[in-house]
């Protein structure tokens, strides 16, 4: 049994470290992401001796393993089918920066590398946090640690690379919008319309409304999770648990069991990313100088592979549904960092480029909703099947 004195110590570290990356990002406004300082962190700690089974020490690695497929449920909820109506254009261009994205990796990176290294390049640099470790676990069923550390890299690489290329066409677009006095009429409502579910069970949505504490609608969360694991399991693992733990969280939220945005309700969300982020952080307690500089070039290749794949899909399929060039390869991108990259960056550029307040409120309806949409797409929902289907192959 491990000391508690010793727990609570290793877990000062790894939440002070995660704290100040926070800080970092928000300072930064979003330039050096959680993922990126914490990377750095990190590495910079175990090299000088930070213990290595410090996220076992804090008891934090096992339940990171058990709260992703709680995270996932988790985004489930959070789809809003009304507003992803609404931004159709948005969706078809963010779903063909994904493919841009997995047509040049798999036809390029294969030149250099081998097809396992390319292929698992595709989810950090196309999803996110839960994409990245969907792939983790099947290169770990495999012994493939050096596969893991590499994504690891790369994820925490791609935001530091989406930031900046989104802002600058975000700024060129806000420039367009001011000039041309444009006000797209595609925002995002926040009318209780948008939340209204599809599907109405009366006997539900009573219970749902009347038992909100946060300890009912985690433990909802959590049989929805099991359900999803238990169907997957049955099925000798045919239909993937991810995809599984993804399409019951929207349906259980959509019948009324499940709350919008679960985990943010049930104020666990904190906790759940700091938990599954060690599961990430875990395959740095080996990692060494010489393991990441023999890593750059790979990163650097696979990264302009993945952005120029994505800038001239999403170009094209603009071009064809009348976005801007501007926005569209804007709304590529982001699937590099998604939120709260895609909140952040709108509001910064509307604040700098904006000279009085309502050439901001101009800038923000004109950027603000496609930005939003796609990069919770792209890291909800594209990043999450793509990597599903792509385990099969690593």
């Amino acid at each position: 049994m491990i000391d508690i004195f010793i727990g609570i110590k290793a877990l000062v570290i790894i939440v002070s470290i995660f704290a100040i990356s926070d800080i970092i990002s928000i300072k930064s406004k979003g330039a050096f992401s959680i993922m990126f300082t914490s990377t750095i962190l990190f590495v910079i700690a175990f090299i000088n001796g930070l213990p290595t089974d410090i996220f076992i020490t804090a008891e934090l690695y096992k339940i990171g393993n058990i709260l992703v497929s709680i995270l996932i449920v988790h985004l489930g909820t959070t789809l809003n089918i009304n507003s992803l109506k609404k931004q159709w254009k948005v969706i078809v261009i963010a779903i063909s920066a994904e493919i841009g994205i997995i047509i040049f990796i798999l036809s390029c990176g294969v030149l250099f590398y081998d097809f396992k290294t390319a292929l698992s390049s595709i989810s950090p640099i196309g999803g996110g946090v839960v994409a990245t470790l969907i792939v983790h676990k099947t290169a770990e069923l495999n012994n493939l640690n050096d596969l893991i550390i590499f994504t690891t890299l790369l994820l925490s690489a791609s935001s530091f690379v989406g930031y900046p290329i989104a802002s600058f066409f975000l700024r060129k677009e806000a420039k367009n919008i001011l000039k041309n006095s444009i006000n797209t009429d595609e925002n995002i409502s926040n009318s209780s319309n948008d939340f209204e579910t599809i599907f109405k069970f009366s006997f539900l949505k009573r219970f749902s409304e009347k038992y909100t504490s946060p300890l009912i609608i985690f433990a909802k969360l959590v049989v929805v999770a099991f359900i999803s694991l238990l169907i997957s399991r049955f099925t000798n693992d045919y239909i993937n648990e991810f995809i599984l733990c993804l399409v019951l969280g929207f349906l259980f939220k959509e019948v009324g069991f499940l709350d919008f945005d679960s985990l943010n309700k049930a104020n666990s969300y904190g906790f759940t990313m700091i938990a599954v982020f060690t599961v990430i952080f875990q395959r740095f307690s080996t990692i060494s100088v010489e393991i990441i500089l023999q890593l750059l070039i790979p990163i650097f290749y696979f990264l302009f592979l993945g952005v120029i794949g994505m800038i001239v899909t999403s170009l094209i399929v603009g071009k064809k549904l009348k976005y801007s060039k501007y926005m569209s390869i804007s709304i590529g991108v982001s699937c590099m960092f998604g939120f709260p990259g895609t909140y952040i960056i709108p509001h910064e550029v509307a604040k700098s480029v904006g000279k009085t307040k309502s050439e901001q409120e101009l800038i923000l309806k004109g950027i603000y909703p496609q930005m939003l949409i796609s990069g919770f797409v792209n890291v909800t929902i594209a990043s999450v099947i793509i990597s599903s289907i792509i385990i099969n192959f690593i």
